[in-house]
């Protein structure tokens, strides 16, 4: 009797010392993994951060375009690239250096043709800057993201520029003039210049567009489309983009080739700096102030911006990168 409560009492304690069988194991085996961000969310991730909480970024707020600086680099960093930093100094102010951000693919086949996607990262003076520029940084930003690792012919360059808005604007001293004379100093093949800007706003309001004279009397009254732009030069390689971009997005679009003197708004971003080296070049956008009312102002805000549409003007360009690099 003795022998049988002690076996009872050993195999009693035995039990009560063994580890619990875990819980739910097969609930946690089978539980499937959590779905990746919406590329419209990557998108807003990326404006908010530099409209709302870096914000105005320039050479008055010096500091915020430092932080967006290294946002940038961070960023381009994550994806797998080791991007080339250009530091320059303005003709009229030597105590601040300024950085032009380039992450490079480079290509397998033809890597001396170059492509080159630019947005510059800087804004006006007491704006936020999320449709001028943020949109288009994002863009950027998510462009890069996914064409690495990947198969291109030529080599693709991304390259977020300081120094586009006033004071600079149009003069040596933006970050994408200083880019494009250190490419022609280089003697670089650049084969075509994108330039992303102002890509986030769109309305579907009759009368919601303007346009410089004469253009309102051929182009649509909503702004609700993506605008391919250039001058007369660079006619050739806007066609090829705005027919790449056309098949690879939903977006509505339109296209115009121009003479600088008759329609000066053709001219009003990064793709001038590239022109005056004499590389082709064009500008996609949603067309600034002849959209917004917010343009350079402190309403221009990240929760004014269509995210879903941003998605297709990624999926637009997308297809413009492959149809050039392959």
């Amino acid at each position: 009797m003795r022998k049988t409560v002690l076996t009872a009492c050993l195999l009693a304690l035995a039990f009560s010392s063994a580890p619990a069988a875990p819980k739910n194991k097969k609930a946690k085996e089978t539980q499937p993994p959590a779905a990746p961000p919406a590329r419209s969310e990557i998108l807003k991730k990326h404006v908010i951060e530099l409209s709302d909480h870096i914000g105005e970024r320039n050479t008055f707020k010096y500091e915020n375009l430092k932080k967006a600086a290294d946002y940038l680099r961070r960023e381009f960093i994550s994806y797998g690239y080791a991007p080339e930093i250009q530091t320059f100094k303005s003709n009229k102010d030597d105590e601040k250096e300024y950085e032009n951000l380039i992450a490079e693919k480079k290509g397998t086949d033809n890597p001396e043709e170059i492509i080159i996607f630019l947005a510059h990262y800087d804004t006006a003076e007491n704006a936020p800057g999320a449709d001028d520029n943020a949109s288009a940084v994002a863009v950027l930003l998510e462009m890069a993201r996914k064409a690495f690792p990947g198969y291109h012919g030529k080599t693709i360059r991304f390259a977020a520029a300081a120094n586009e808005e006033p004071p600079f604007f149009k003069t040596s001293d933006m970050g994408s003039y200083r880019y494009a004379k250190l490419c022609r100093e280089r003697g670089e093949k650049i084969i075509a210049m994108v330039c992303i800007e102002s890509v986030g706003f769109f309305s579907d309001e009759e009368g919601s567009q303007y346009y410089p004279f004469p253009l309102k009397y051929f182009y649509p009254s909503k702004g609700d489309f993506i605008s391919v732009i250039s001058n007369l030069s660079s006619k050739s390689l806007k066609d090829k983009v705005h027919a790449s971009f056309k098949a690879g997005t939903n977006l509505r679009t339109e296209d115009i080739a121009a003479p600088a003197l008759l329609v000066k708004a053709v001219t009003l971003s990064d793709q001038w700096s590239f022109w005056s080296f004499g590389y082709k070049g064009v500008m996609v956008t949603d067309t600034a102030f002849y959209r917004t009312k917010y343009y350079h102002t402190p309403g221009d805000t990240w929760e004014k911006l269509d995210y879903k549409k941003m998605e297709e003007v990624t999926k637009g360009l997308e297809n413009v990168l492959k149809d050039l690099a392959e």
